[in-house]
């Protein structure tokens, strides 16, 4: 099994930009054809920056972290802006899968427009919410509005972002 790589090696091979979350060659990386001065990385077909580093491929984000922090994430590296190429450190934080899947986009099939909140067949909305894996329902409102208040209300109750967040069934 490969190890991974330690702060030290990566500050010897590649730059860190913390406010545009860009990576630079500093160094030749001898297991690729990497250019002195060039942008590290490409987009994977899910949106992630890769950079391959002696054979094996990592996360931007995680390296962006490493980089900054000098030990490797414990857990996920969640992009609070929900982009996943925009590695700036501010953009970035480690979280546990729960608190990363709430911070993902609403569903396209959400007619409501917001994340959390549904008409019910009466004409109401009902305001939902995820926390630690478990649905919680907010409560059925009158108005969109309200349900949306609600849930933005308990986001931070909970700490989460206000745009928090994907329901999962």
């Amino acid at each position: 099994m490969k190890t991974l790589i330690t702060q030290k090696e990566l500050k010897q091979l590649l730059s860190y930009d913390k406010k545009t979350g860009l990576f630079t060659w500093i160094s030749d990386n001898p297991m690729r054809a990497s250019v002195l001065g060039t942008i590290a990385g490409s987009v994977g077909s899910k949106g992630y920056v890769n950079i391959e580093i002696n054979n094996r491929t990592y996360k931007a984000h995680r390296l962006a972290w490493l980089y900054v922090t000098g030990s490797h994430p414990t857990d996920q590296i969640d992009h609070k802006n929900q982009k996943t190429n925009d590695n700036s450190f501010d953009n970035l934080r480690e979280a546990d899968n729960g608190i990363n899947q709430q911070n993902s986009t609403r569903y396209a099939n959400n007619s409501s427009g917001s994340t959390g909140v549904y008409p019910t067949k009466s004409g109401k909305f009902k305001a939902l919410i995820r926390v630690n894996k478990k649905l919680i329902t907010i409560g059925t409102y009158s108005t969109k509005d309200e349900a949306i208040r609600a849930r933005q209300l308990k986001n931070v109750e909970y700490g989460f972002h206000e745009n928090h967040g994907a329901l999962k069934s």
